[in-house]
């Protein structure tokens, strides 16, 4: 049986590191990002990246949007737009 390629949709999460979670060492993606738990290291997309409330991440970060409502620490860098909320 052969795996059908999925359509990309930016809108939609294609992936999560959940609470209660850790993660250590290089992070790349398409489609959009979200962080809950703990994270280390580098993210590269061109997409959407999301620090959630919960969320506490330690990188150097290249995206293409970023939207933090949690903890970041590092270098950061978005081609389109950064979102800081409280």
């Amino acid at each position: 049986m052969k795996d059908k390629p999925r359509d990309l949709n930016e809108n939609k999460l294609a992936g999560l590191i959940d609470m209660d979670s850790e993660f250590k060492g290089e992070l790349t993606f398409k489609g959009s990002f979200r962080i809950e738990g703990t994270f280390k290291g580098t993210i590269n997309s061109d997409s959407l990246l999301v620090i959630g409330e919960r969320g506490k991440v330690e990188a150097d970060v290249k995206v293409g949007q970023l939207v933090i409502n949690g903890e970041i620490r590092g270098t950061l860098q978005a081609t389109e737009r950064i979102e800081i909320h409280d």
